[in-house]
């Protein structure tokens, strides 16, 4: 399976603190390089720091790039594991006993995946672009952010999608500055652009799509492309159709979607468990600020802070 390629000297970075490591996982369209500034103020301040790739981004210095993995291998399951393991080698060189985990859109998916797991062995979670309970938040709190989120059915096309985001200008040019407005780092952006083209990387990524919203069927994938049409009309509902719609199909949509991986639900946390940061863009053009607004912080483990003017 593939694994969690770190870029850090475990020892190295183990022999330079006592607190807690702090691991951070990047998403999509994105490499650890997304964390340098912010890894420089926490080392500066006495953390370890790891930043490692995603399973099947990156082969290392192997200059063909990651080998292509069949999009089962991106489940979620699997790719908790493969975080699990490398928490466990982390922390199997530091006299800590837990991690701040930090992730960022599939970072942030996977670290809430470990977190509801192996809650013990976190000190902090801090939760990147996208936000738990992510699916019925879309379905019953912010239809609008269907739209933002069409192209996860245009992802599950075969071929298409791996052509157009190979074209050199689609990624900095189209999707950068409409997910992230107030991203101006041209040398990040393609920097980024250049790993993706790297052997099977993009089609590496786009499998965490296929494997997980889609659940890796053939059928749910072609019934997500038909259904687009159907989604983005419910999208536009007015909020007293939109109601309507929830009152009446409500309780089997709920019950459909508890059965899916990325419907894991922060909003009944345990006293005792570790605290969550969300943190949100005001102009995030992914993922939109109202899926925030669901009332974690009253009372709960979960805190949101709002990044005015970020994107």
């Amino acid at each position: 399976n593939p694994s969690f390629l770190l870029q850090e000297p475990l020892e190295v970075q183990a022999s330079k603190s006592k607190l807690p490591p702090v691991v951070l996982l990047h998403g999509f369209p994105d490499t650890p390089n997304t964390w340098k500034s912010l890894k420089a103020r926490l080392s500066k301040a006495g953390y370890a720091c790891y930043t490692p790739w995603l399973p099947g981004y990156s082969s290392g210095e192997d200059s063909t790039g990651p080998k292509s993995y069949s999009n089962e291998k991106f489940s979620l399951a699997n790719l908790t594991k493969s975080l699990s393991n490398l928490i466990s080698l982390i922390l199997s060189q530091h006299t800590a006993t837990k991690v701040h985990l930090i992730g960022h859109d599939w970072g942030s998916v996977i670290a809430q995946s470990y977190y509801l797991q192996n809650s013990p062995l976190i000190q902090s979670l801090t939760l990147l672009a996208v936000p738990p309970d992510f699916l019925t938040s879309i379905a019953f709190h912010c239809p609008r952010q269907i739209r933002n989120s069409l192209y996860i059915s245009f992802f599950q096309l075969p071929i298409i999608p791996e052509f157009l985001l190979r074209i050199g200008g689609f990624i900095p040019v189209v999707l950068m500055p409409a997910w992230s407005p107030s991203l101006h780092d041209n040398a990040f952006k393609k920097g980024v652009t250049s790993s993706l083209k790297r052997g099977s990387a993009l089609s590496n990524a786009l499998g965490y799509y296929r494997a997980n919203i889609a659940l890796n069927s053939i059928l749910i994938r072609t019934l997500l492309i038909l259904l687009t049409p159907a989604l983005v009309a419910y999208s536009y509902m007015p909020k007293a159709g939109a109601r309507f719609v929830c009152r009446w199909g409500g309780r089997p949509v709920r019950s459909l979607l508890a059965l899916h991986p990325l419907s894991a639900s922060f909003l009944n946390l345990e006293p005792s468990s570790p605290r969550v940061l969300l943190v949100c863009g005001e102009r995030d053009g992914c993922v939109c600020s109202d899926m925030y607004k669901r009332g974690w912080g009253e009372g709960g483990r979960v805190t949101v802070r709002m990044i005015e003017g970020a994107g």
